[in-house]
């Protein structure tokens, strides 16, 4: 370290006073809790004692992940005094390794949605911070932390990586455990990590499943990358037009460019939803809160209200659908070191905006950001979204790798080459 792990909290809780009222990015800060943190690892590290991995990282924390002694609501009025009895299993991790946790972060309400309306985006303020892990991605592009965990159930941690101009990762299903995360649907919901640039992200993703570590590769290798032109057909001409010089570059430069088939994404995306929504209803259901369906937001509402609407039959083709798609996926990287495509179909839309025009037709917010992201929720990929230096001036463009199953260090192996390769890395 270059400097104290107390000097670099400090300055963290500095910025975070000077920005956080602007942003709206922290729901909660922990002054008191981060300063001796700070001072433990100074501690141990004065004295030659390990100190962990990322001793001193000044980070921030989802308000859906429970995190002591701050108030965790997961954005619902009625657990807005909420504090946890315990850390979250990630991030009793954390703290294992010297992170110093600086606060929580805002969410949508119950992790519904992809807008996070109380974040500003620091880097672009006239678009979405994108959600539902909006104040993660918020906190990270403003500078008031190194790094930040969110969740990602069908893009929320991509999506806002991608509106911010930040890396985004979404780990393979199960690498990073979930207990102590409120849950929206099981078997979709995944932990993520969110910083300025790939190695930092690896960094974070290590301390907390350091069984995985590694050396990253020396990036000499020629990986090939499997382009599935028809899952992302119905993108906006500019999404397309980014793609293909995202394509032209890294063929430039050596990497592989190869097509591969996963059709397109309507059948997977309508199975995301019926199963994501059956079982947050199945959540809600089980839920020990004691507050009634009328206690949620409206868009939680409908969400509950269509999983318990949902029919046998209509649950079991998802599922079905769900496997095939995820054996298409498997069959594309049989052949590929990983998938290149979009994180999302549209430039991320204005503040304003309700529906975007996709494919010939209006589609709302919500339908139209996770329309790349969800997919990869249903099949347990890892997934990652890089911000490149190549969309409008007042519009990023994020480009999105998914991985093999448990092949998230390959992953990140390749992403950080992207990132070399396709724009300066944000290195707040």
């Amino acid at each position: 370290m270059n400097h104290s792990a107390v000097a670099a909290c400090e300055a963290a809780l500095a910025q975070i006073d000077r920005r956080n009222g602007e942003t709206g990015a922290l729901t909660d800060i922990l002054h008191g809790e981060a300063r001796q943190a700070a001072a433990e690892v100074d501690r141990k590290l004065s004295l030659g004692l390990e100190a962990g991995r990322i001793a001193g990282w000044c980070l921030a924390v989802k308000d859906n992940i429970d995190t002591y002694p701050a108030r965790c609501s997961a954005g619902l009025s009625f657990l807005r005094e909420r504090r946890p009895e315990r850390d979250a299993e990630v991030v009793r991790r954390l703290r294992q390794e010297g992170a110093v946790i600086v606060g929580v972060a805002y969410t949508d309400s119950g992790a519904f949605g992809v807008l996070s309306p109380g974040v500003l985006n620091p880097r672009y303020p006239d678009l979405v911070a994108g959600g539902s892990s909006g104040g993660s991605a918020a906190a990270v592009a403003a500078g008031l932390c190194t790094a930040a965990l969110g969740t990602d159930t069908g893009g929320s941690v991509r999506i806002p990586a991608a509106c911010c101009g930040i890396v985004g990762l979404k780990p393979t299903k199960g690498r990073l455990p979930t207990q102590g995360v409120r849950p929206l649907s099981e078997s979709a919901d995944h932990v993520g990590v969110m910083a300025g640039t790939v190695a930092r992200v690896r960094q974070v993703f290590e301390a907390i499943d350091p069984g995985g570590a590694r050396p990253p590769a020396t990036l000499t290798k020629a990986f090939v990358l499997g382009v599935p032109l028809d899952f992302f057909a119905d993108a906006r001409p500019e999404v397309r037009a980014s793609m293909q010089r995202t394509m032209d570059l890294l063929k430039a430069s050596g990497m592989g460019i190869q097509p591969v088939e996963l059709g397109p994404p309507d059948s997977i995306i309508d199975a995301h939803v019926v199963l994501a929504l059956t079982e947050a209803a199945l959540a809600h259901e089980e839920s020990t809160d004691g507050f009634g369906l009328s206690d949620y937001p409206q868009v939680a509402q409908e969400g509950i209200r269509f999983g318990l609407s949902s029919s046998a039959t209509s649950y079991l083709h998802s599922t079905r659908s769900k496997a095939n798609f995820t054996a298409k996926v498997e069959h594309a990287l049989a052949s590929v070191d990983a998938l290149l495509l979009p994180t999302l179909p549209v430039s991320p839309p204005g503040r304003q905006a309700e529906t975007v025009a996709l494919g010939g037709r209006e589609l709302g917010l919500l339908n139209a950001l996770i329309r790349y992201t969800a997919a990869f929720n249903q099949t347990g990929h890892p997934a990652i979204a890089v911000p490149t230096g190549l969309g409008q001036l007042s519009h990023p463009f994020s480009v999105q790798l998914v991985g093999r199953l448990d092949g998230d260090l390959q992953m990140l192996d390749i992403a950080e080459m992207v990132e070399n390769i396709l724009g300066m890395p944000n290195d707040n």
